[in-house]
């Protein structure tokens, strides 16, 4: 049997309450994070953290709002930690989060297009929806996913956050043929994907969303940057 998954609460007054237990998950490789309330000045929670022995940084979190345990197990509840929102905080202009995985993340605001024109006090306006899906700006009514938030700062997980939208429209095999015809390429003609796997991205089969290998080889094929094709099937399919 699977061993449980531990994910420990305590407030910062009680954290010699729970850390043994949490060293010892922490050690079997079983902890899932240490989610500490606080209860007394932030300034003070290293300081306790050191009195109760903890040195489990890379999975302690504190925090002021009580949602934030609420979201963690809910994501973990669906497998969707990774995907989800924990908290969030500004800090000068880069926006500072916590998935409910205990990953952490820094994203300038300024990769933001729906939020950078904000005002410095609008930006640090926002709210986490209660299942940590995406933050709010009211300000510019923009509700952004921590996959867009990270596809800001990372050109991969941009591409296939793009490429996914794409694969959507229902014309996308279409469009990759077209492209394809248009550059005067059969299907056994682009290095890195095999006629069977091109065929079954053009008949839009389940599962064919563009990986960044697949990408990156029909790209190369028709001499283009992966932005660039990426730019070219969004063409294709606005005139479908």
């Amino acid at each position: 049997m699977e061993a449980r998954r531990l994910l420990v609460l305590a407030e910062a007054t009680r954290l010699e309450t729970v850390a043994r237990a949490a060293v010892a998950a922490n050690r079997a490789h079983r902890l899932v994070g240490l989610l500490v309330r606080e209860d007394v000045s932030p300034r003070w929670v290293p300081q306790m953290m050191r009195e109760a022995g903890l040195g489990l940084s890379e999975r302690v979190h504190s925090h002021a709002d009580d949602a934030v345990p609420g979201r963690v197990l809910a994501a973990h509840r669906m497998d969707a930690a990774a995907e989800s929102i924990a908290d969030a905080t500004v800090v000068d202009d880069t926006l500072v989060l916590l998935a409910c995985d205990f990953s952490r993340h820094r994203v300038p605001l300024a990769a933001l297009s729906p939020v950078r024109r904000l005002g410095r006090r609008q930006r640090a306006d926002f709210s986490i929806a209660a299942d940590g899906a995406y933050l709010h700006w009211p300000a510019a009514d923009a509700h952004l996913s921590l996959e867009y938030l990270l596809a800001a700062v990372d050109p991969a997980r941009r591409r296939a956050v793009r490429a996914e939208a794409l694969h959507a429209h229902r014309a996308f095999g279409a469009a990759v043929r077209a492209l394809r015809r248009g550059r005067g390429l059969t299907q056994d003609a682009v290095p890195g994907l095999s006629a069977r796997q091109l065929r079954r991205i053009e008949g839009g089969a389940d599962g064919s969303v563009l990986s960044e290998r697949a990408l990156g080889a029909l790209a190369a094929a028709h001499g283009l940057a992966p932005e660039a094709y990426l730019d070219a099937l969004a063409e294709a399919l606005a005139s479908a």
